[in-house]
C-alpha cells in the first residue's frame, strides 16, 4: 500500500502588516509634510444630533427625462376644476390660480401643468371625467411653450433660486 503523502508546496501563513503607520514621504518640492483637510465641524461647531443642516428638496429638479414620450395635453375649455387630476398626479405639478369671478367671488381655477415636474405617468388623463386631459405624443419644444410655472419666483431672474438652477451667484 501506498502511504498518502504530504502536499507538495507547505501553506504559509499571510504576511502581518505593522501596527504602526508608515511614516510620509516629503515631495521633493515640499520640506512638509502631507496634512489631512481639516473637518468641517468640530466638537464646538457641530450642530444637534438628528438635525438635517442642508434638507433636500425637488424644487430645482427636472423631471422631464423620465417622461417615456408621451405627456398630457391641457384644454382650459373642456376643464371644470373638479381636481381629481390633481388627486391621481404623484408629482404635484398641476398649476392652480385664484381667480375671481365677474360677481366678485373668488374661486380656484387650474391653470396648467409644469412640464418640467411632469414625469409622464398619465394618470390625470385616465381619471379625467372630461376630455381636458388627452394624450399627446411629445414633440420638441411642446413642453416649454405650454408649461405653466408652479413655482414663480423661480422664473425671476434676481431670484437666489434661479441664480443656483442658473450657477451663477444671485443677488439677495
Amino acid at each position: 500500500m501506498k502511504s498518502c503523502g504530504s502536499l507538495a508546496s507547505p501553506v504559509t501563513a499571510p504576511r502581518r502588516l505593522p501596527l504602526r503607520p508608515s511614516r510620509r514621504r516629503h515631495s521633493a518640492t515640499s520640506k512638509r509634510p502631507a496634512s489631512q483637510p481639516a473637518p468641517a465641524f468640530g466638537y464646538l461647531e457641530a450642530p444637534a444630533g438628528g438635525v438635517i443642516v442642508n434638507p433636500g428638496n425637488s424644487i430645482l429638479k427636472d423631471l422631464s427625462a423620465t417622461r417615456q414620450g408621451f405627456i398630457p395635453a391641457f384644454d382650459r375649455s373642456a376643464c371644470v376644476d373638479c381636481g381629481l387630476c390633481d388627486l391621481a398626479c404623484p408629482d404635484f405639478c398641476l398649476v392652480w390660480g385664484e381667480e375671481e369671478a365677474a360677481d366678485g367671488r373668488l374661486f380656484i381655477r387650474l391653470r396648467g401643468i409644469d412640464y418640467q415636474y411632469c414625469k409622464g405617468c398619465l394618470k390625470c388623463i385616465d381619471v379625467c371625467p372630461t376630455t381636458a386631459l388627452t394624450l399627446l405624443r411629445e414633440e420638441e419644444g411642446y413642453a416649454e411653450a405650454h408649461s405653466v410655472p408652479l413655482f414663480p419666483f423661480l422664473h425671476e431672474e434676481r431670484s437666489p433660486l434661479a441664480a443656483r438652477r442658473n450657477g451663477t451667484k444671485g443677488e439677495a
